[in-house]
Protein backbone atom coordinates (compact mmCIF):
# COMPACT_ATOMS: atom_id res chain seq x y z
CA UNK A 1 0.00 0.00 0.00
CA UNK A 2 1.37 3.27 -0.87
CA UNK A 3 1.30 6.41 1.02
CA UNK A 4 -1.24 9.10 0.54
CA UNK A 5 -0.21 12.61 -0.99
CA UNK A 6 -1.37 14.31 2.15
CA UNK A 7 0.59 11.71 4.47
CA UNK A 8 3.34 13.06 7.06
CA UNK A 9 6.47 12.17 6.46
CA UNK A 10 8.59 14.32 7.85
CA UNK A 11 10.60 13.01 11.62
CA UNK A 12 10.04 15.87 13.22
CA UNK A 13 6.03 16.39 12.69
CA UNK A 14 6.09 12.46 13.40
CA UNK A 15 4.37 11.58 16.30
CA UNK A 16 5.79 8.45 17.83
CA UNK A 17 3.29 5.78 16.82
CA UNK A 18 3.02 7.35 13.39
CA UNK A 19 6.97 6.80 12.99
CA UNK A 20 6.97 3.26 14.11
CA UNK A 21 3.95 2.62 11.73
CA UNK A 22 5.89 4.52 8.66
CA UNK A 23 8.87 2.95 9.81
CA UNK A 24 7.74 -0.55 9.92
CA UNK A 25 5.68 -0.27 6.57
CA UNK A 26 8.92 1.19 4.90
CA UNK A 27 12.24 1.34 6.63
CA UNK A 28 14.15 4.40 4.76
CA UNK A 29 15.14 6.96 5.88
CA UNK A 30 15.95 10.00 3.42
CA UNK A 31 18.78 12.57 4.17
CA UNK A 32 18.13 15.74 2.65
CA UNK A 33 22.00 17.92 1.92
CA UNK A 34 22.03 21.37 1.19
CA UNK A 35 24.02 24.13 1.44
CA UNK A 36 23.36 28.22 1.90
CA UNK A 37 25.86 30.01 -0.96
CA UNK A 38 24.76 32.34 -3.97
CA UNK A 39 22.78 31.23 -6.73
CA UNK A 40 22.93 34.68 -8.30
CA UNK A 41 20.13 37.35 -8.00
CA UNK A 42 16.96 34.95 -9.07
CA UNK A 43 17.38 32.13 -6.24
CA UNK A 44 17.49 31.33 -2.69
CA UNK A 45 20.40 31.21 -0.99
CA UNK A 46 19.36 27.53 0.17
CA UNK A 47 18.42 26.61 -3.41
CA UNK A 48 20.51 23.28 -2.71
CA UNK A 49 18.84 22.45 0.24
CA UNK A 50 15.05 22.96 -0.83
CA UNK A 51 16.38 20.65 -4.38
CA UNK A 52 17.00 17.93 -1.77
CA UNK A 53 14.20 18.29 0.69
CA UNK A 54 11.90 18.31 -2.30
CA UNK A 55 13.34 15.41 -3.57
CA UNK A 56 13.14 13.33 -0.53
CA UNK A 57 9.66 14.43 0.45
CA UNK A 58 8.38 13.05 -2.66
CA UNK A 59 9.74 10.32 -2.57
CA UNK A 60 8.72 9.58 0.57
CA UNK A 61 4.83 10.18 -0.10
CA UNK A 62 4.94 8.25 -3.26
CA UNK A 63 7.43 5.38 -1.66
CA UNK A 64 7.35 5.07 2.05
CA UNK A 65 9.45 5.87 4.44
CA UNK A 66 10.95 9.30 6.22
CA UNK A 67 12.79 12.45 5.59
CA UNK A 68 14.63 12.95 8.70
CA UNK A 69 15.86 16.48 9.48
CA UNK A 70 17.80 18.44 6.92
CA UNK A 71 21.99 18.86 6.44
CA UNK A 72 22.11 22.45 5.51
CA UNK A 73 25.75 22.47 6.10
CA UNK A 74 28.45 20.66 2.86
CA UNK A 75 31.81 21.33 1.61
CA UNK A 76 32.67 24.71 -0.21
CA UNK A 77 35.40 26.51 1.13
CA UNK A 78 37.74 23.54 0.51
CA UNK A 79 39.52 21.28 -2.43
CA UNK A 80 37.88 22.71 -6.02
CA UNK A 81 35.20 24.56 -4.54
CA UNK A 82 37.50 27.24 -2.85
CA UNK A 83 38.57 28.12 -6.58
CA UNK A 84 35.26 28.56 -7.48
CA UNK A 85 34.70 30.80 -4.78
CA UNK A 86 37.82 32.55 -5.26
CA UNK A 87 37.14 33.19 -8.99
CA UNK A 88 33.28 34.27 -8.80
CA UNK A 89 33.08 35.97 -5.04
CA UNK A 90 36.36 37.29 -4.59
CA UNK A 91 36.19 38.77 -0.91
CA UNK A 92 33.02 39.58 -1.12
CA UNK A 93 31.04 37.41 2.25
CA UNK A 94 29.18 34.71 0.11
CA UNK A 95 27.08 34.32 2.74
CA UNK A 96 27.44 30.35 2.79
CA UNK A 97 27.21 27.61 5.11
CA UNK A 98 29.75 25.77 4.75
CA UNK A 99 31.90 23.79 7.09
CA UNK A 100 35.20 21.67 6.58
CA UNK A 101 35.57 18.30 4.42
CA UNK A 102 36.84 16.68 8.26
CA UNK A 103 33.69 18.08 10.58
CA UNK A 104 31.39 16.98 7.15
CA UNK A 105 32.23 13.75 6.67
CA UNK A 106 32.50 13.13 10.70
CA UNK A 107 28.91 14.28 11.06
CA UNK A 108 27.40 12.21 7.90
CA UNK A 109 28.86 9.13 9.16
CA UNK A 110 27.36 9.82 12.30
CA UNK A 111 23.71 10.26 11.09
CA UNK A 112 24.20 7.03 9.11
CA UNK A 113 25.32 5.47 12.27
CA UNK A 114 22.32 7.20 14.03
CA UNK A 115 19.99 6.03 11.31
CA UNK A 116 21.32 2.84 11.42
CA UNK A 117 20.66 2.47 15.24
CA UNK A 118 17.05 3.85 15.07
CA UNK A 119 16.59 0.55 13.06
CA UNK A 120 16.46 1.63 9.46
CA UNK A 121 17.61 -0.78 7.01
CA UNK A 122 18.19 1.38 3.73
CA UNK A 123 19.33 5.26 3.83
CA UNK A 124 18.94 7.63 0.91
CA UNK A 125 20.90 10.36 0.79
CA UNK A 126 19.88 13.41 -1.78
CA UNK A 127 22.30 16.37 -2.11
CA UNK A 128 21.08 19.52 -3.51
CA UNK A 129 24.89 20.54 -3.62
CA UNK A 130 27.05 18.91 -6.40
CA UNK A 131 30.28 18.81 -8.22
CA UNK A 132 31.78 16.09 -6.87
CA UNK A 133 31.30 15.98 -3.15
CA UNK A 134 28.74 13.41 -3.64
CA UNK A 135 31.83 10.98 -4.48
CA UNK A 136 33.60 11.65 -1.16
CA UNK A 137 30.09 10.89 0.60
CA UNK A 138 29.92 7.57 -1.42
CA UNK A 139 33.56 6.62 -0.25
CA UNK A 140 32.48 7.10 3.38
CA UNK A 141 29.16 5.12 2.65
CA UNK A 142 30.84 2.50 1.35
CA UNK A 143 33.35 2.23 4.04
CA UNK A 144 30.44 2.47 6.56
CA UNK A 145 28.52 -0.23 4.94
CA UNK A 146 32.02 -2.81 5.38
CA UNK A 147 30.74 -2.73 9.07
CA UNK A 148 27.04 -2.20 8.96
CA UNK A 149 24.85 -4.26 8.02
CA UNK A 150 22.57 -1.55 5.94
CA UNK A 151 22.21 -0.24 2.53
CA UNK A 152 23.30 3.47 1.42
CA UNK A 153 22.24 5.48 -1.29
CA UNK A 154 24.35 8.62 -2.12
CA UNK A 155 23.10 10.93 -5.43
CA UNK A 156 23.33 14.43 -6.22
CA UNK A 157 20.13 16.17 -7.66
CA UNK A 158 21.41 16.00 -11.41
CA UNK A 159 22.99 12.58 -10.87
CA UNK A 160 18.83 11.89 -10.51
CA UNK A 161 18.39 13.05 -14.64
CA UNK A 162 21.73 11.83 -15.70
CA UNK A 163 20.98 10.82 -19.84
CA UNK A 164 17.74 12.87 -19.84
CA UNK A 165 19.00 16.53 -18.32
CA UNK A 166 22.21 18.17 -19.09
CA UNK A 167 21.97 20.19 -15.43
CA UNK A 168 23.07 23.23 -14.46
CA UNK A 169 23.53 25.44 -11.66
CA UNK A 170 21.13 27.43 -10.04
CA UNK A 171 19.09 27.43 -13.39
CA UNK A 172 21.62 29.46 -14.85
Amino acid sequence: MKPSTGTKVLWAELLPHEFKQRQEACPVVYLPLGLCEPHGQVSAFGLDTIKAEWLCEEAARREGGIVAPSMGYHIHEAGYHARWLEEEVGEENPHMTGIPPAVMLHLFLYQLRAFANAGFSTIVVVSGHSGGNQLDLRLAAEQFMKRVPVQVWVRSDPELVEGLYEGDHAGS
